[in-house]
């Protein structure tokens, strides 16, 4: 289920080790982290290379045109300045702050689509990184910027997930995110779902936990706004549903795991 999230989402690689100050630790981060390029981003596209430009660490990504639109990324490159921001100020990426600053170096994600060539580019001048850190730039409202998300995902929907599942539409419903998502029952029964749906909602926390950089700033993103995720499977003949549900609550342990 993990291509369910067709969220544009900007990605974050989480450094899980402490930074000294000299540039020499700064250029074996960066060369570690490029080594592992490319990285699968799921629905987004991938990686492609992590490298340190004119003062920048440039987060260079490939895209789908088919799940991203660039001409509307870079319309509303604001709103992915925003999603950055609110990432970045999660306190799991007090490391790669920590380094950005000590480095005094700002923060770009580059997206590049496959076929065109076309660009969108997210920064964060250093200035902006203190900022963050010190508590003196807001994220903005969370709320505002998952309902911002929500109507980009959704300007990608109808999309097929897997032959016979289709991400139909994303909604807030309540307390919840809801993933709306038509299943063909000639593929996948309903009932069968609904016996199964204990071992279905462990294999999709599982998934959650060790899942990509673009889901798990996704979950951050919900959880902080204060809403649980949804994912509500509907029979496209009988209309029959079945909901597999976590609360914010069990989205921040899954995150923070």
């Amino acid at each position: 289920m993990k291509k369910i999230l067709l969220l544009l989402v900007l990605s974050v690689v989480t450094v899980c080790q402490s930074f000294g100050q000299n540039s020499s630790v700064f250029r074996e981060f960066l060369d570690a982290a490029n080594q592992a390029c490319p990285m699968d981003l799921g629905a987004v596209g991938s990686m492609t290379s992590i490298v340190y430009q004119n003062g920048y660490v440039v987060y260079n990504i490939s895209c789908d045109e088919n799940v991203i639109d660039i001409d509307k990324l870079n319309s509303n490159i604001n709103q992915s300045k925003q999603s950055l921001i609110a990432m970045v100020k999660d306190p799991a990426m007090k490391d790669v702050l920590d380094m950005l600053i000590k480095e005094n170096a700002g923060l770009k994600y580059c997206y590049t689509c496959k076929s065109s060539g076309k660009k969108a580019v997210a920064t964060l001048t250093p200035g902006e990184v203190r900022a963050i850190a010190n508590g003196t730039m807001d994220g903005g409202d969370m709320s505002k910027t998952l309902l911002q998300m929500i109507s980009s995902a959704n300007s990608t929907m109808p999309s097929e997930i897997t032959d016979g599942m289709t991400g139909e539409n994303i909604i807030l419903e309540g307390d919840y995110v809801v993933f709306n998502v038509s299943v063909d029952e000639s593929k996948y029964s309903i009932q069968t779902l609904k016996q199964l749906q204990s071992e279905y909602r462990s294999g999709m926390a599982e998934v959650m936990k060790s899942s990509d950089a673009t889901y798990k700033a996704l979950l951050l993103v919900i959880k902080n706004s204060g809403y649980g995720l949804d994912v509500r499977l509907k029979g496209a003949s009988s209309g029959e549903t079945m909901d597999v549900k976590f609360t914010a609550s069990e989205l921040g342990k899954l995150v923070n795991d």
